[in-house]
């Protein structure tokens, strides 16, 4: 902003004239022997100081573009006016000896330890972004606030900052300064020394280094002031001088560039390289970028219901308070891409359709050699009961008298490569199964025992789940037994549980034949303990499978 605009040199004499009005009122109404005129004068000289700070605290809502920082300043202008409101009360309407008036006097001191704080939180503010947050161990400072504030407020008690010589009635017209005064005084004087020295330091703005001048020179009128008034006892209104200091020092760094403000944005927007332009309701342009188009009102109107391709840019347009904004979005660039890739998606179309055939192929070869893969896996490792099964297929057709035993274990033969082929399927696609799993498969094998007039029983007390290799290698090593013993046995009892990290199954077979040996050099039972014991009628196995086979 610049200092010798029309705009500021206009304000500056309506300020001037109302600071004249009001010295004049008060001077006049302390002459004046009419009581009315009197009180109508300072009335009207305390309204003018607290209409200036409203307006001042309003212009600050309009102008300054930081929310922090208008807040921070707003809530200063608000301090001056309570203070301003709290001085009229002291002295206009209440009896200069009472406890209230007294107290009201104490109130000064809340503005002035607290304005100065706010003010040290907005040089934080200076030179960062918006969103920027004054950390929280900054915040403490209100605490010594706090207790200066209460240092006033207590002073009847201990009469260490005011001392009343005279007596606490006669407080108005006979006080002293005790030893204490000096330190919200001090707080006041060095927090606003503070202020000044952190704006001089981060004056970079081109053009602030005249109102470096005016911070020293507003800082030094006030020392003078509080000199004069604290030694000399001059006939002044301290509250309305200290408040008229305060905005001055808080005005100068808004003039100066410091505190960023909405001003000169209208010079900025016409200047600009952005293609935009406002109008009001009635599509007439309020504003327009140096870059910006010219279009006619149906163009305009159009632009609000949708975007209008104008050929090398798009006009877009969104609602605004008291209008609409436009702006251009230029295509040109992306006009050339368009036909550029609409082009190469020609060509890359006429070579799509072999590439997606050779893709298939390639997928269906793939899904074929591993469907291939997988059963040639599962032929190898059932291969022995796919010889046994033939082998029962053949018997049966040949010896018609044997025939249903022959289909009875051909029965638990397929009831075996059924289920033996689920859990191959089943360890292809998991690492770890259902312990259930293992249940389903032995119990399907054992009822199909009964169509040779086997009675089975089964005990099942796996819960967790297994990996599915583990799995696989106990239901072989069930289904081994069961055929090893196949042709000699008239009842089974079958018990799988979990014992020391082990999974321990035990077999007893109720057997016709006495003294069968069964072969246990059988690879299905490498890394396995197994113990086998043979008694007159029955056979004894226990077999211990660790959990992880290795």
């Amino acid at each position: 902003m610049k200092f010798g605009s029309a705009k500021n040199i206009r304000n500056i004499i309506i300020i001037s004239v109302l600071l004249v009005c009001a010295f004049v009122f008060r001077a006049v109404a302390f002459k004046t022997d009419d009581y009315f005129i009197a009180t109508l004068l300072l009335t009207l000289r305390n309204v003018v100081h607290i209409i200036m700070i409203i307006v001042w605290s309003v212009s600050i809502y309009m102008r300054v573009v930081s929310k922090q920082i208008r807040n921070m300043l707003m809530t200063v202008g608000a301090l001056m006016i309570a203070w301003l409101i709290i001085r009229t009360c002291k002295l206009e309407f209440l009896y200069t000896t009472d406890t209230l008036t007294r107290y009201l006097w104490y109130a000064f001191y809340v503005p002035m330890i607290l304005i100065p704080l706010i003010g040290v939180f907005i040089t934080m503010h200076i030179g960062k972004a918006d969103d920027y947050m004054i950390p929280a161990k900054y915040k403490l400072y209100f605490i010594p606030a706090v207790l200066v504030i209460l240092l006033v407020f207590t002073n009847d008690y201990h009469r260490l900052v005011f001392d009343f010589p005279n007596g606490i009635h006669y407080f108005n017209s006979d006080y002293t300064y005790g030893i204490l005064y000096f330190i919200p005084a001090g707080w006041f004087t060095l927090l606003g020394f503070y202020f000044v020295l952190k704006l001089l330091i981060k004056s970079r703005v081109p053009g602030s280094r005249v109102f470096q001048k005016v911070h020293i020179l507003i800082m030094a009128t006030a020392v003078v002031f509080w000199c004069l008034y604290a030694f000399t006892g001059i006939d002044a209104d301290l509250t309305a001088v200290d408040c008229a200091l305060i905005t001055l020092l808080l005005e100068s760094a808004i003039q100066s560039g410091l505190i960023r403000t909405s001003t000169n944005y209208r010079t900025l927007f016409e200047i600009s390289s952005v293609t935009a332009q406002i109008v009001d309701d009635n599509f007439n342009v309020c504003i327009r970028s140096a870059e910006s188009g010219y279009f006619t009102t149906d163009i305009l109107k159009n632009a609000v219901s949708a975007p209008q391709n104008l050929g090398d840019y798009i006009l877009n347009a969104e609602k605004i308070s008291g209008g609409f904004v436009y702006w251009q979005d230029d295509i040109k660039k992306i006009s050339e891409l368009i036909e550029t890739l609409q082009e190469t998606q020609k060509q890359l179309s006429e070579n799509n359709f072999l590439l997606q055939a050779e893709y298939e192929l390639k997928e269906n070869k793939a899904k074929t050699e591993e469907k291939n893969r997988l059963f040639n896996k599962l032929i190898y490792e059932i291969s022995p009961q796919l010889s046994k099964a033939e082998e029962l297929l053949n018997l049966a057709s040949c010896e018609e008298e044997n025939k249903r035993k022959h289909l009875a274990k051909l029965a638990v033969i397929g009831a075996y490569i059924k289920r033996r082929g689920n859990l191959f399927i089943i360890s292809e696609d998991k690492k770890i199964i259902r312990s259930r799993e293992i249940e389903f498969c032995i119990n399907e094998s054992l009822s199909n025992l009964r169509q040779l007039d086997v009675a089975p029983s089964f005990v099942f007390s796996l819960q967790e789940d297994i990996a599915a290799e583990t799995a696989v290698k106990v239901y072989d090593i069930f289904e081994f037994f069961i055929e090893e013993l196949l042709n000699f046995v008239d009842a089974v009892f079958v018990k799988i549980s979990e014992k020391d990290g082990y999974i321990s199954m035990r077999m007893m077979f109720g057997a016709e034949k006495t003294g069968y040996e069964i072969h246990t050099d059988s690879e299905i039972l490498n890394g396995t303990e197994i113990n086998i014991e043979n008694s007159d009628e029955d056979i004894l196995v226990d077999i211990l499978i660790p959990k992880e086979v290795m």
